[in-house]
């Protein structure tokens, strides 16, 4: 056998769950490879420090408990995906309702909105004499982003 085969089954092996071809295949295999056996080793002592820790009796109604949590888990699951759905619907909704109402406002002709256009105006000259002082291309570059929104 192979290292990576036996490390792979070394639990087994000393758990003893494995068929008795393959116990005598990694017994043989350990008898001459030192990398293996130490893992053994490691598998011993972890064994043997795990009867340190107490064993715990489970109560009677124990198995009964689990299968009560998964199914309340599992209805909990579809509440979610049902609300999960829900709140998508209506997101797309309402943002296909926003482009049909921004698409009837720009074709009735009006496109500008003085409102907007002063606030940017106003925001593009402040930001510009602001920055100007230390960095000119900047104000530039400010004023032709925006420069698409002031009509």
């Amino acid at each position: 056998m192979r290292c990576d085969e036996v490390r792979r089954l070394l639990s087994a092996y000393y758990d003893k769950e494995l068929p008795p071809e393959k116990i005598e295949a990694i017994r043989e295999h350990l008898s001459y490879c030192t990398s293996c056996s130490k893992n053994l080793d490691s598998i011993k002592k972890i064994h043997s420090l795990m009867d340190y820790f107490p064993t715990l009796e489970v109560g009677p109604y124990f198995e009964s408990q689990i299968f009560q949590k998964l199914e309340e888990e599992k209805r909990k699951g579809k509440r979610f995906n049902l609300g999960l759905k829900l709140a998508l619907g209506f997101g797309i909704g309402i943002l296909v309702l926003f482009f049909a109402i921004n698409n009837i406002w720009n074709l009735s002709g009006d496109t500008s909105n003085p409102s907007l256009n002063t606030y940017v105006k106003e925001y593009v000259d402040f930001t510009g004499t602001h920055i100007s002082k230390n960095n000119p291309g900047l104000a530039i570059t400010v004023s032709n982003a925006l420069g698409d929104y002031i009509k």
